[in-house]
């Protein structure tokens, strides 16, 4: 018999950085993972051991990709580079720290803190543009007929939940998201859950003031 279960697309944040720690938007940038990160990763491997995933799907950045191969040893499973869930082009701020960014580009600083939806600088990837081709990859996942684990960046993974759960990206902030945190994404219901939790995130979010 067919089974009737929602489908669901599993989505996780790469492990800690160097520029996590410090601050730094590191956007594009090459850099691998800490220890501290390979083993947060390992343990966000042990945890999705027994959830039947067929496949992961990647962001083309390398603690991305370094945090998908940790993955797919644990889980036994392939491992396939989509760009489309690459980090955020942060252009003119990318490598610098937050404190920088706020010294250098005092007023697009505080629009990005107060209404991230509205930033647009030249270089720099707006949420629109950045919501519009991982909203495609999460659906070309759902539709997919084995269970997908796309393994991004903090930018990507708020505004993927932003978009599954309809709500505007101005909540882009209020979106909490760890290094290596999973997601269930239930796209077809219009559902959010963490993946250590059973609640609903659309409720913690529209709860946060």
């Amino acid at each position: 018999m067919r089974s009737t279960a929602p489908r669901v697309v599993y989505l996780a944040r790469h492990g800690e950085t160097e520029a996590n720690l410090a601050h730094r938007y590191a956007g594009r940038a090459p850099e691998g993972l800490t220890r501290s990160g390979r083993a947060q990763v390992e343990a966000l491997s042990e945890r999705l051991a027994q959830r039947s995933i067929s496949g992961i799907w990647t962001s083309d950045l390398n603690r991305a990709r370094e945090s998908a191969d940790i993955l797919a040893q644990r889980l036994g499973v392939g491992v396939s580079v989509d760009p489309r869930l690459t980090e955020l082009g942060m252009g003119p701020w990318e490598g610098l720290t937050e404190s920088e960014v706020a010294r250098r580009y005092p007023a697009e600083y505080h629009l990005w803190l107060e209404k991230p939806d509205e930033l647009d600088m030249p270089g720099r990837e707006t949420l629109a543009g950045l919501a519009e081709r991982v909203t495609a990859a999460v659906a070309s996942a759902s539709e997919h007929a084995d269970r997908i684990l796309l393994v991004s960046h903090v930018a990507p993974t708020r505004v993927a939940i932003l978009r599954t759960l309809a709500l505007p990206l101005r909540f882009y902030k209020q979106v909490r998201v760890e290094n290596a945190e999973c997601f269930e994404i239930y796209r077809a219901l219009g559902e959010v859950r963490r993946s250590s939790s059973s609640e609903s995130l659309r409720s913690e979010l529209l709860a946060t003031p």
